[in-house]
């Protein structure tokens, strides 16, 4: 892949500025808290003429859209000039009827590239998560599918994975911080004292 020069606007998440570490979860226990720390990080994107990939469920699409415009940002506009693009969960995890992720990281590393090659310095991609809990094959590969997005080549686009801690147990939201180098929690983003280096939690899940 070739990729242009990473954007130079800052990328700010939380009220506080990524830095150069860019796949973050997200803890929440309700949407309105969700939307409170999204809804920036969503327009400074869009304001800076960056790419926009949201992915939710297919009941939420019409709920996203309507915070985005109460929050007044200008999403049909983003829409209409392909700024913004919103899939559905059946659209990127499930595509084939089961999850397969080295078929969704592909599918995501495609739509970054694509966003370049049409002029886009940087897509932040925001993802509802609770897809893990649907009744499809293989969702049990969450966590590897999320360490593996670790060992990616994705220069300069932020990622951001969506939970919501009133649906997942204990021990997955433990795991689930544990593949992610920074992560927002309480609303404040904060360097991830959990995380393991990738190839060690892949090791981990194999002795699983």
């Amino acid at each position: 892949m070739t990729f242009q020069t990473p954007s130079s606007n800052p990328i700010t998440l939380a009220g506080a500025p990524m830095g150069d570490v860019l796949h973050a979860c997200a803890f929440f226990n309700s949407d309105v808290e969700g939307c409170r720390v999204l809804t920036p990080f969503i327009r400074e994107g869009i304001e800076a003429g960056e790419k926009a990939f949201h992915i939710v469920s297919a009941a939420g699409c019409d709920h996203h859209l309507g915070h985005l415009r109460d929050a007044d940002i200008a999403v049909d506009a983003a829409r209409e000039r392909g700024q913004l693009d919103l899939h559905t969960w059946d659209e990127i995890y499930f595509a084939d009827g089961t999850f397969d992720y080295q078929r969704v990281l592909d599918t995501m590393l495609a739509h970054m590239t694509q966003a370049r090659d049409e002029g886009y310095a940087r897509t932040r991609l925001v993802s509802r998560m609770d897809w893990a809990l649907e009744d499809y094959p293989r969702t049990q590969d969450l966590l590897e599918y999320e360490t593996r997005f670790n060992l990616e080549p994705n220069p300069g686009n932020p990622v951001v994975c969506v939970y919501d801690l009133a649906k997942f147990r204990a021990d997955v939201i433990i795991d689930v911080m544990r593949v992610h180098p920074i992560m927002v929690i309480g609303e404040t983003l904060q360097e991830n004292p959990f995380f393991v280096p990738p190839e060690q939690m892949l090791a981990e899940l194999r002795a699983r």
